[in-house]
């Protein structure tokens, strides 16, 4: 008598997908940040980014409700350029340089040396 079949297993494909984040991505429209997303996006300093020069920042309201509700974005600048979100950087990774009316610069680290 032949052997029976057996079923082939499924081969494991790694954890299944995390889903969609919640909150703007690269390609956002500005426009959104305003009116969408519960108001939880707020205007933050321009910044000069190196080689693309002067850029609007958002980051996420403080209001306990949007912490909860975009826990992805919290310490998240989000660099708008053309009126999209051209970025999402930790604001960990932005240096802060100091620009005086003579021209001149200091970074922020630099304490004054």
């Amino acid at each position: 008598r032949p052997p029976e079949p057996v079923a082939a297993e499924a081969a494991d494909a790694g954890p299944g997908d995390a889903g969609v984040i919640a909150g703007p991505q690269m390609g956002t429209p500005a426009s959104e940040l305003v009116a969408g997303f519960r108001g939880c996006f707020i205007r933050s300093v321009p910044v000069t980014v190196e080689g693309r020069g002067m850029r609007d920042t958002w980051q996420l309201s403080d209001r306990a409700a949007c912490q909860l509700e975009y826990p992805t974005h919290r310490d998240t600048s989000l660099v708008i350029e053309d009126g999209r979100v051209l970025a999402l950087l930790p604001k960990s990774a932005m240096r802060t340089v100091r620009r005086y009316a003579d021209g001149g610069t200091v970074p922020e680290t630099d304490a004054g040396r």
